[in-house]
């Protein structure tokens, strides 16, 4: 999984369905720095009901 240099990349989605191997893939990194990450990711994790309610835009 490749973010862009200047921007930070947020990835949304339900642990159990997606983000358990999105998270096992870049590591479980829990940062207390927090802001822009300029080529990295931040991880969103929401009940797949809210996300459905709100969709992308939402967010």
């Amino acid at each position: 999984m490749n973010g862009k240099q200047d921007k930070t990349t947020t990835i949304v989605g339900a642990y159990n369905n997606d983000m358990k191997y999105i998270v096992e893939e870049i590591g479980n990194i829990k940062p207390t720095k927090f802001g822009p990450k300029n080529g990295g990711f931040n991880i969103l994790n929401v009940p797949d009901e809210e996300f459905s309610r709100l969709g992308c835009e939402g967010f």
